[in-house]
């Protein structure tokens, strides 16, 4: 399989979801804040307290919506080192005003306790693994580059891509329990040209059910 070309994103996915993710670490989109950013938008500055207590959802949408509306070259949302940031369920829509959208992730995203979902712990729900959710999906984008993060005990698979073209997926990290069912590293479906290197994916269990 060839490599994509290496360009950052070029039209903003229609929806990312970030569901449940247990831990970030040093970049999703991950290319600084140096030259070429002329616009940044810190959760922090959108209300965001990152003390992994309180609830900081509608930061990150008031920041995505800065950032997807801003008439700048490549703006940038920015979740700063030194920081764990409580999310629930939340969705960043597109298309966007710019052309490409990036995001530094710097700090610790994570979800809220596994019996928050359901009444029941996201993996005691073998039966229904459906119930569980990924920890970050991405639909139909073009030109999307994802790298050095680490994922950490996802409610079900950790990374979705579905309905993307042109994807470089690197230096991650992915990790959970021998026993844990169904937490698949990456789920790749009806998604062209795909380059995936260095990598660790250590995951649990597969479970089939007919």
């Amino acid at each position: 399989m060839s490599k994509p070309e290496s360009s950052p994103l070029q039209k903003i996915c229609t929806t990312l979801l970030v569901l449940s993710m247990a831990y970030c670490g040093s970049g999703l989109q991950n290319y600084g804040t140096g030259p070429g950013f002329n616009y940044v938008v810190n959760v922090m500055k959108m209300g965001a307290v990152g003390d992994g207590r309180k609830d900081d959802s509608q930061a990150f949408l008031r920041a995505w919506a800065a950032v997807c509306g801003a008439n700048k070259t490549a703006p940038l949302l920015l979740i700063p080192a030194g920081r764990t940031f409580l999310l629930k369920p939340v969705k960043f829509p597109g298309p966007c005003t710019s052309s490409a959208i990036n995001f530094k992730i710097l700090g610790n995203i994570m979800a809220p306790d596994m019996t928050a979902w359901k009444g029941a712990s996201w993996w005691q729900q073998e039966s229904e693994p459906e119930k569980r959710p990924a920890a970050l999906t991405f639909n139909k984008c073009t030109n999307l580059r994802l790298d050095q993060l680490k994922h950490i005990n996802s409610p079900r698979n950790h990374i979705t891509v579905t309905g993307c073209r042109n994807v470089v997926i690197s230096h991650l990290n992915i990790t959970a329990p021998g026993s844990s069912p169904n937490t698949d590293g990456i789920d790749i479906d009806q998604t062209r040209n795909v380059y995936i290197h260095d990598c660790n994916i250590e995951t649990g269990i597969l479970w089939f059910y007919i």
